[in-house]
């Protein structure tokens, strides 16, 4: 009978350190859980400000591309009127040289002789 008392002393601290250390693991599990809810919380966060870069980095870009656009049109037409201006000049050049040779050859005495 003592023996037996004995073994079951023995065995209550076994059941009682056995206890102590499930509450120890399930405490130790819910600081686990908790500590993976918190990070994975923090993920989630930095997953939608990354989302949030990328469509502003696109908006940058799409507004960038665009702006690109409006300037070679700009540059195209400045390149143009510049043609054109030129042009414009050139032919007003040939059109006074022109009234000019006239005026001369008008006044030229070889041209007086015929007359």
């Amino acid at each position: 009978e003592i023996q037996e008392c004995r073994r079951e002393s023995l065995l209550e601290r076994s059941n009682q350190s056995l206890q102590l250390e499930l509450d120890s693991l399930e405490k130790n599990l819910i600081l686990q859980e908790e500590k993976l809810k918190k990070e994975h919380h923090e993920i989630e966060q930095l997953r939608l400000q990354m989302q949030e870069e990328r469509l502003n980095n696109e908006t940058a870009l799409q507004s960038t591309s665009q702006l690109n656009f409006q300037l070679e049109e700009q540059h195209k037409n400045l390149v143009l009127e510049e043609e054109q201006h030129k042009f414009a000049m050139l032919n007003s050049s040939c059109a006074s040289n022109r009234v000019k040779f006239t005026t001369v050859n008008s006044f030229h005495p070889s041209n007086r002789a015929s007359e």
